[in-house]
């Protein structure tokens, strides 16, 4: 993209910012290519369009913060790489799928890669249980289900430092249980 077409954007959004329905309508437009192939290069093609969608509901929203007399590029990156990052969250997911099976679908060989993931979900599926119910708790609502501390915090009834904490010392085992796990492989 050229640096015209860059400060052609940020002209666009000032001009949208001071009422100017025209040159939003043009803005999200002009956006949409944009953020398909900043998206695309880093999610599967089939959650592009959600995404997308996402970021151009966060522009709308933000509108109000963009400074005019600053760059728009970095403004609408750093909102689109929050929102990629919120997605990644809400679906990630922990591979549960027993080794023989990923053997079947990839042809009697497993990837390093997939082994490891299987590893590290085996040692959380047996790590989760035995943590104080608040750790066990927070990590769920936090770590897998990707919930902000804000509503973890109404759907646990912990408050938001509790969760931090919990959340916090249970990473601590969680890391200390890998890295012991690793020496025993290693041995």
């Amino acid at each position: 993209m050229e640096n015209l077409d860059r400060k052609q954007l940020g002209e666009s959004m000032a001009a949208a910012q001071n009422g100017d329905a025209a040159a939003y309508a043009r803005l999200l437009t002009q956006l949409v290519p944009i953020l398909r192939r900043f998206v695309g290069a880093r999610l599967r093609n089939s959650d592009v369009d959600d995404v997308v969608q996402d970021i151009l509901l966060s522009v709308h929203t933000a509108r109000s913060t963009f400074e005019p007399d600053r760059p728009f590029m970095p403004w609408l990156i750093t909102i689109a790489r929050r929102r990629i990052v919120d997605y990644q969250r809400q679906t990630m997911r922990i591979a549960q799928l027993p080794i023989d099976e990923y053997s079947l679908l990839r042809g009697n060989s497993v990837p390093a890669q997939v082994e490891d993931e299987i590893a590290v979900a085996k040692v959380i599926g047996d790590w989760l249980p035995r943590l104080p119910s608040s750790q066990r708790v927070a990590v769920e609502l936090l770590k897998l289900r990707g919930l902000s501390l804000k509503e973890a915090a109404h759907e646990s009834g912990l408050s938001v430092m509790a969760l931090k904490v919990a959340t916090h010392r249970a990473m601590k085992l969680l890391k200390e249980e890998l890295m012991v796990g690793s020496i025993r492989t290693s041995q």
